[in-house]
């Protein structure tokens, strides 16, 4: 008879000396004023994940600004790119500003990128829908600087597909008011897109769930 070989675990390294290994790797990374919370192994099991957390003076427990990976069978953090460690930081520099109830600026009196970004993700639930966001923030110094975002749009398993621009004042982090042709024009390149994907579940051509309202802008308070 055969012996039976049983299949090796990805897990090589217990999950307790992996959580140190990101605690190490986020206090040298982003800084020793970030917490890591419990670790979880992904479905496929080749990684192992957790959120990365800050807790500003004042509140009452950390929020998760970030996520760091580990994978499981070398047992090595994935490295971070820089412009995710920078949002991190500006994520935790909002915490601190929502506290004092003051506006997050940079050294030049700007708003931080993600701010804009999340000004423009608020404005775009409230005037188009939930299945809105805008990414990619790029700072345009003009003479009245602004922060551009691209609009994405994303239905489900669809997307996200870029679907137009809109921009954030980069002093006051208000956002610049998309006219009601670049609206029309926005939802026109999304019926294009996704239009005869979802006509079978959906003959009337509307899309599900479009439609927000200022309710729900609080949704991600547990994940900034």
């Amino acid at each position: 008879m055969q012996p039976v070989i049983l299949a090796q675990s990805p897990m090589l390294t217990k999950p307790v000396d992996l959580r140190q290994v990101a605690v190490r790797y986020v206090n040298n990374h982003i800084g020793d004023a970030f917490t890591v919370g419990k670790l979880r192994l992904q479905q496929d099991q080749q990684k192992w994940w957790a959120l990365i957390q800050y807790q500003a003076k004042g509140q009452y427990f950390p929020i998760g600004v970030g996520r760091v990976e580990i994978d499981s069978q070398s047992g090595k953090v994935v490295p971070l790119p820089g412009s995710e460690i920078q949002c991190i930081c500006e994520k935790a520099a909002m915490l601190e500003a929502r506290q004092q109830s003051i506006t997050p600026v940079d050294a030049q009196g700007y708003v931080l990128s993600e701010f804009a970004r999340k000004q423009a993700n608020r404005y775009l639930w409230d005037h188009l829908g939930m299945h809105y966001g805008a990414t990619a923030p790029l700072f345009l110094p003009d003479e009245s600087p602004i922060w551009q975002v691209t609009i994405v749009f994303s239905l489900y398993e669809l997307g996200p597909f870029s679907v137009g621009s809109m921009t954030v004042e980069a002093q006051s982090g208000e956002p610049i008011p998309l006219t009601k042709s670049v609206i029309k024009q926005i939802k026109e390149r999304v019926y294009a897109i996704i239009g005869p994907q979802t006509s079978s579940t959906n003959p009337a051509g509307a899309l599900p769930g479009v439609v927000i309202g200022a309710g729900h802008r609080h949704l991600s308070l547990l994940w900034l």
